[in-house]
């Protein structure tokens, strides 16, 4: 439904940038449906983007800060630390909300932020067994994660070669 999807369908993913700055490496550990944590119903267009800790994390869209959630929890390869992840979420002005998860935020509940705009860094907390970036955008701000009606949607990455991010590539960020 993602990597398949002909042109016309891809076209009408939800556009945005890359969450790193430009000259960023980063490997998708597991993409859109992946096997391990992307295959629940509704949340199935989620990525982890795989950078050290410290990495810079941007703005894919212009919008507002919706929530900074930050539990002081430490991070771990243990489930229990599975509802302990901070995160950052951004809604844009389409109604769209995107969720920059196991980050240290460098931005405020409210504050407005501009495209390519330094929100947060890559950190360890919550359940992650290696330094990555987890990322998804939901349809709005009804369809958040903790919602009995949670939905994500498909993303198209400018900057990505045919704008699908596979799981197992590696890219730097043009």
């Amino acid at each position: 439904p993602y990597e398949l999807a002909p042109p016309a369908t891809r076209a009408e993913f939800e556009h945005v940038g890359l969450p790193f700055a430009r000259g960023t490496e980063f490997t998708v550990s597991q993409g859109a449906f992946g096997p391990n944590t992307h295959d629940e119903p509704g949340l199935q267009y989620r990525w982890d983007f795989d950078v050290p800790y410290g990495t810079a994390v941007i703005a894919v869209q212009s919008g507002r800060v919706l929530s900074v959630f930050e539990s002081g929890q430490p991070g771990g390869c243990d489930r229990s630390l599975n509802t302990s992840p901070n995160n950052v979420l951004i809604e844009h002005a389409d109604g769209t909300v995107a969720q920059y998860t196991h980050v240290a935020a460098r931005v405020r509940s409210g504050q407005d932020v501009s495209r390519g705009d330094e929100i947060a860094v890559t950190a360890k907390n919550g359940f992650i067994c290696q330094a990555q970036l987890d990322f998804l955008v939901f349809r709005s701000r009804d369809t958040l994660f903790r919602s009995p009606r949670a939905e994500d949607v498909p993303v198209f990455f400018e900057g990505l070669p045919g704008g699908l991010a596979r799981q197992g590539s590696a890219y730097v960020v043009p």
